[in-house]
């Protein structure tokens, strides 16, 4: 496993849920939510995860794939799957 897989590995046991509501009329549905939670020591880990969280979410089947998990084992399969490639 990649060192920067390695450093982030632990940051996945973030929460994740599909959410169904709209901040104000002028912004589009929200649908992907994620609670990232870090000791205050590890700043380098937490950007390189927000990081890597946001190369994966840029992929439009990985995002597809999320938002069609229907079960929180599901949705960590497909982060675990698409940080392994």
């Amino acid at each position: 496993m990649p060192a920067r897989r390695r450093s982030t590995a632990w940051c996945w046991r973030s929460v994740a849920r599909r959410a169904r509501s709209r901040l104000t009329p002028e912004h589009p549905a929200i649908r992907l939510v994620f609670l990232i939670g870090t000791p205050k020591q590890a700043v380098t880990e937490y950007l390189q995860f927000v990081a890597a969280l946001s190369r994966l979410l840029k992929n439009e089947k990985v995002r597809a794939a999320l938002l069609t998990a229907s079960t929180e084992v599901e949705f960590r399969a497909v982060l675990a799957r698409s940080v392994q490639k």
